[in-house]
């Protein structure tokens, strides 16, 4: 099941880098410098939009409480 589940995940990080490479035009290493610029985005996004509705702080105690 593990094996399966990490060959997917390889396969549509492929894709997606390949995607990214052909609509930008770039080689691998600017298509890899777009994919890590685009995660950072999305992280930021997701954190920005979690503190203001209040989320963040329950997901951290969740997490928190979950290791104790």
């Amino acid at each position: 099941f593990f094996a399966s589940c990490l060959i997917a995940l390889v396969l549509a990080i492929l894709v997606w880098l390949l995607l990214i490479k052909n609509l930008y035009e770039t080689g691998w290493l600017g298509a890899i410098a777009v994919g890590i610029m685009a995660i950072v985005v999305f992280l930021v996004a997701a954190i920005l939009i979690a503190l203001i509705f209040g989320i963040l702080e329950k997901a951290i105690e969740h997490l928190i409480s979950g290791w104790l």
